[in-house]
């Protein structure tokens, strides 16, 4: 009677973990380029835009402008040092027409899925509309990954479980 009971409990736990995970992984797509896949959520949209092999973002939520979650892959074969890359990346948006009050809030040194990196959070403000960026660099190969998210100022923090569950879905061929 006792081993029936814990079979039973077994059962019913493992049932209700596999619907879990199934019912988690019909709330995503998944997008794969360049040796690169990431899942993100199933009501976001891929875009193609030149130099960024994956590129989602949030669907709009009404007409009104504002700045979109987005999730970006970028890929520098040109450069091989993070340290370079970093530097052109801050001259390049510090410098953007685009941009203004471009400030780098956090930057330290990180392993990313086995890859020696950078992470770097950032705010700017383009056109009034203020964002948060983060971005970690990883040298992987003969090249730079940059793996980016921005988000309102405002909405940074509640889009993080989202983007951060995107960046843990990461994965390299």
């Amino acid at each position: 009677m006792y081993s029936q009971k814990k079979y039973l409990i077994c059962t019913v736990i493992l049932g209700s973990l596999f619907l879990v995970a199934c019912s988690l992984s019909e709330k995503n797509k998944s997008i794969s380029n360049q040796g690169i896949t990431i899942e993100y959520p199933q009501d976001w949209t891929s875009l193609k835009l030149p130099g960024f092999p994956i590129l989602v973002k949030e669907k709009a939520p009404s007409n009104t402008a504002k700045v979109l979650c987005n999730f970006a892959v970028e890929i520098d074969s040109a450069t091989t040092n993070i340290d370079d890359y970093i530097k052109q990346l801050n001259q390049k948006f510090s410098t953007s027409k685009y941009i203004d009050e471009w400030n780098v809030i956090h930057e330290k040194k990180v392993r990313f899925k086995g890859y020696k990196g950078v992470e770097m959070i950032s705010s700017c403000s383009a056109k009034g509309y203020k964002s948060k960026i983060r971005q970690i660099i990883i040298k992987q190969e003969s090249r730079i990954l940059n793996l980016s998210t921005t988000s309102s100022l405002e909405s940074y923090d509640e889009n993080k479980k989202i983007t951060d569950k995107i960046f843990d879905s990461v994965t390299f061929e």
